[in-house]
């Protein structure tokens, strides 16, 4: 069973937990009457059991985050006191530099030492980049559209949560220790897994959007990175020239 201290009994005033099921705030997801047993509290709009992850192992919850179930990710960003999304971020963000680095260099026939140490770096800081252009779009993008009078998480819970949308970056690590990274298709394979988590993510954070909007919200971040991405390169390579 999952450790339930990730979890408390009650929410804050300010920011109730939800049934992961119909989204409906919920005031407790569960009822501790010793240490040995507790009642998981129904839901009273759809009749269901608010929040079954919380008796989840770990690797379930992951497992379900892997197939994209929507309760999954409305456990982890919604119903969790998990505070370490600064670390995961830079995980992802390190995993996508990674990737960058080890295309650019099948790319280069030979290459000293130091620049190998550049190129790396070069990686990281354009990862780093993209990654918070995308965060910044899709929040004030969401903030535009949802308005200022309606409710929105503050801006640190959103994009904090905002970075499990890219969890699908460490699985493009696994694929150059398995050399899979070779293949256009696994490539893009990887990018639609990542396209559908964020998506995912939108969703949970902005429930009052309809799909096709956070689907646009999402698509206008991916641009917004990509060209920060390529204003970045393009200045690397002018400056590398002169």
């Amino acid at each position: 069973m999952t450790d339930l201290s990730n979890v408390s009994e009650s929410a804050p005033s300010e920011s109730k937990y939800v049934c992961v099921n119909c989204m409906k705030p919920v005031e407790s997801l569960y009822t501790e009457y010793s240490k040995e047993v507790i009642r998981i509290t129904e839901c009273s709009k759809c009749k269901k059991i608010a929040d079954k992850y919380i008796e989840y192992d770990t690797v379930l919850i992951f497992n379900d985050l892997f197939l994209q179930y929507s309760a999954a990710y409305r456990h982890l960003l919604l119903n969790t006191n998990f505070e370490s999304y600064a670390r995961i971020g830079m995980l992802f963000i390190l995993a996508d530099a990674y990737n960058k680095w080890i295309l650019r260099q099948t790319h280069l026939q030979s290459a000293r030492v130091y620049d190998l140490e550049w190129h790396f770096y070069e990686a990281l800081i354009k990862s780093s980049l993209e990654c918070f252009t995308y965060l910044l779009t899709s929040y004030f993008l969401s903030l535009y559209i949802i308005g200022k009078n309606s409710k929105m998480h503050p801006f640190k819970f959103f994009v904090g949560r905002s970075v499990v949308g890219f969890f699908g970056n460490i699985f493009v690590v696994f694929s150059i220790i398995w050399h899979l990274h070779e293949y256009e298709s696994y490539r893009l394979l990887m990018k639609l897994f990542i396209f559908i988590s964020q998506i995912q993510v939108q969703k949970t954070l902005c429930p009052s959007l309809t799909t096709t909007m956070c689907v646009i919200i999402v698509m206008i971040s991916i641009a917004a990175r990509v060209g920060i991405g390529f204003i970045f390169s393009y200045f690397i390579s002018t400056f590398s020239t002169i």
